[in-house]
């Protein structure tokens, strides 16, 4: 991604924001820039920029040409409190997580079902979440800091999460044969399941990379229990890639291609 018309700055001139600010910016190696007293749109167009990313009180944003873009937990939250009621969630099912595992979520995105994922490894097992998308990686890894709503076993599910900024290729190339549990993919669908103005916001820096076979022979020797992947319910890539199974996606749009190890 070219980096030459995108800075971070704070809304607000405090102190404790503009730490912030400047640990994105060293981290994913984009300029700090002071707003001053100039409204967004003129900060914007004064500085020829195309994106910003501003640090508020209340969250992290990427302002665009196109629009506002935020952390979101989506639809993580209910979730969560469905399998409280039922014990069941289909991602879990197909992962046949349990608390102990170490998961690898490959496509961390805004983090929805590493938070689900989370919830059930809690402080026994270990999630680390790989994004390929600078943008995406300091808006998802500063949003599950700072969130506070929910139960505090849902945001302590949120803060526990490992979060990188690399290529999923690149990542597992680095690690050693049978070192974690499960690892997950979730590519991004050309074509959005769902109108929503967060996922709206996330297509436009997302990574549109899919899964090959050569990656998933890659993550059949990492893994030491399964490779799972989300697709949609009716995708020829379950087929293509021969999965062991396939789970969910009788009432969904959705279903999980599992590979057991």
């Amino acid at each position: 991604m070219n980096h030459d018309n995108i800075v971070v700055t704070t809304t607000k001139p405090r102190e404790h924001l503009i730490e912030i600010a400047r640990l994105i910016s060293e981290e994913i190696n984009i300029p700090y820039l002071v707003k001053g007293n100039l409204s967004m749109a003129k900060f914007m167009e004064t500085n020829n920029l195309t994106d910003v990313i501003a640090v508020r009180e209340d969250r992290i944003q990427i302002i665009s040409e196109n629009g506002e873009f935020f952390f979101h937990p989506g639809l993580a939250i209910p979730r969560i409190k469905n399998y409280k009621k039922t014990r069941y969630d289909t991602m879990i099912e197909a992962m046949q997580l349990q608390p102990s595992d170490v998961l690898l979520d490959c496509t961390l995105g805004l983090a929805n079902d590493a938070i689900v994922a989370n919830f059930i490894l809690k402080d026994k097992g270990e999630l680390v979440g790989i994004e390929s998308s600078p943008l995406i990686y300091a808006i998802t890894k500063w949003g599950l800091k700072k969130y506070s709503r929910g139960s505090k076993a849902t945001q302590e599910s949120m803060q526990n999460i490992i979060v990188k900024n690399e290529n999923y290729d690149t990542y597992l190339k680095k690690l050693p044969s049978k070192s974690v549990d499960i690892i997950y993919f979730d590519p991004m669908f050309n074509k959005p399941l769902y109108k929503s103005n967060g996922i709206c916001g996330l297509r436009n820096f997302a990574n549109y990379q899919q899964l090959d076979q050569s990656t998933i022979d890659l993550a059949l020797k990492i893994a030491r229990k399964r490779v799972v992947f989300k697709d949609r319910s009716n995708s020829s890539n379950f087929g293509k890639l021969n999965v062991d199974e396939i789970v969910g996606g009788k009432y969904s749009p959705v279903a999980y291609g599992v590979f057991i190890c």
